[in-house]
């Protein structure tokens, strides 16, 4: 799972929740054409949910 934040106090924290990869789009404004570490065709659904609202299962 790819995610984003604006903020780097969050990031962990989504690390934590099981996030493979976390982009700050404040530090890299471009962000959605940042690499990344998944090979080519991992990445299938994108979402916008706030990490708050994600479920802990």
């Amino acid at each position: 799972m790819i995610v984003t934040t604006s903020r780097t106090d969050k990031e962990q924290r989504l690390r934590d929740l099981g996030a493979d990869e976390v982009i700050n789009y404040r530090d890299i404004p471009n962000w959605h054409t940042a690499p990344v570490n998944s090979p080519p065709g991992e990445v299938s659904t994108a979402s916008s949910t706030p990490p708050e609202r994600w479920s802990s299962r």
